[in-house]
């Protein structure tokens, strides 16, 4: 419930202590929610990398032997894992965060 300001400055809310009780509850949620988004960028990483070592160990377009030709192969192709790598890990998050928020039942939530 919200009270008038004595000032008349607007509405402000409640201001109510939180129990132990539940603070600790929240902490718990939030450790549970970094876990889950952690393991979800790592399994996104994962996937990027065996995506972009496919691409490369079947040639796609040429593409792996225009690496393998290059004076610089090492470096492209970490460049290469690296951008698969990152763009899997925040999609993998994404879809994480949003199942775990959609069914949090099959994704250890509340």
């Amino acid at each position: 419930m919200s009270k008038r300001d004595p000032d008349h400055q607007g509405w402000k809310p409640d201001k109510r202590k939180m129990t132990e009780a539940r603070r600790a509850e929240l902490k718990g949620q939030h450790r549970d929610w970094i876990r889950h988004i952690l393991v979800s960028a790592l399994v996104g990483m994962a996937l990027g990398v065996i995506a972009a070592a496919i691409l490369l160990k079947l040639d796609f377009n040429g593409l792996g032997t225009m690496l393998a030709s290059s004076h610089h192969r090492f470096g492209y192709t970490a460049l290469l894992l690296i951008g698969f790598a990152y763009t899997a890990s925040m999609v993998a998050m994404g879809v994480g965060i949003t199942l775990k928020a959609v069914k949090p039942e099959v994704f250890g939530g509340e």
